[in-house]
């Protein structure tokens, strides 16, 4: 905390600040940084536990769980891909609400999982939320370059990316502390922690009673639950935050060629 005080004395006083304050007097782009910080949080922090999801509730192997995340990896890519085509007729507003709605909506539906569900619900559900990861990651840029001065812009856009991987780390911080301090709770209990452990290890599964197992198991995902109980919160406050934002006017993009012709024509 003292850091940080004489971070901003420094910065008040110095010719070529690091961070330039006055950009965080901006409505919009303090709101972009906020929603970068707590969907980071939210988004990266929560879904870090879904494999181990997979794997201790559902006893799939690690590689059938990273092939389950297949789908996820080709909708966020397909959605940022999508989202700079349509991003000016749909506006930056909507579509920075319809990207954390996306994420509380997929969380909710994962906090709200019972096991025996089975794994489509959960692939169905992290598929929406990887949809919210792909639109944010161009509407939160664009939001923040197109709503400070071009001299700060190199700023604007560094620390949105900032505000998202600590946000990042900060939930899995968290999440993960919470989920210890859950397992703990357990440990102490009737549940031994080699028991838990157990749960990754198919070969020991194997060996052990199928009520010992099932039980583990429902401990595990209630734990887990409220890993993404948390994540579905912070993005629903997101979600509200994001009815801050002012929509902005983008200029339309020219390309090279004609901006080259334009810098030559100014030139002569």
């Amino acid at each position: 905390v003292a850091l940080l005080v004489l971070f901003v004395r420094h910065e008040r006083v110095a010719a070529e600040p690091i961070l330039p304050l006055p950009l965080l007097r901006n409505r919009t782009y303090h709101t972009t940084l906020l929603l970068g910080f707590i969907g980071g949080a939210g988004m990266f922090g929560s879904l870090t536990y879904v494999p181990l999801y997979l794997q201790a509730v559902h006893g799939i192997s690690a590689t059938e769980s990273g092939l389950l995340f297949a789908p996820t990896v080709v909708i966020t890519i397909g959605a940022s891909v999508l989202t700079g085509f349509f991003m000016q007729q749909i506006g930056y507003r909507r579509l920075a609400f319809a990207t954390m709605a996306a994420g509380a909506i997929g969380f909710f539906i994962l906090a709200g999982l019972p096991p025996a569900s089975g794994v489509f619900p959960v692939v169905l559900a992290v598929s929406i939320i990887a949809g919210g990861v792909g639109l944010s990651f161009p509407v939160l840029l664009l939001l923040a370059q197109n709503s400070v001065q071009r001299e700060v812009m190199g700023v604007a856009t560094s620390l949105v990316q900032l505000s998202r991987s600590l946000g990042g780390t900060l939930g899995v911080t968290v999440l993960g502390a919470y989920l210890a301090i859950h397992l703990a709770d357990l440990v102490g209990g009737a549940v031994r922690s080699d028991e838990l452990t157990n749960l990754v290890r198919p070969e020991v599964l194997a060996a052990m009673a199928p009520s010992q197992v099932a039980l583990l198991r429902a401990e595990m995902a209630d734990a887990l639950r409220g890993v993404f109980a948390v994540g579905a919160v912070s993005m629903a406050i997101a979600t509200a935050l994001s009815l801050r934002l002012e929509e902005i006017k983008v200029a339309p993009r020219r390309g090279f060629g004609r901006m080259r012709n334009a810098e030559l024509q100014s030139a002569e």
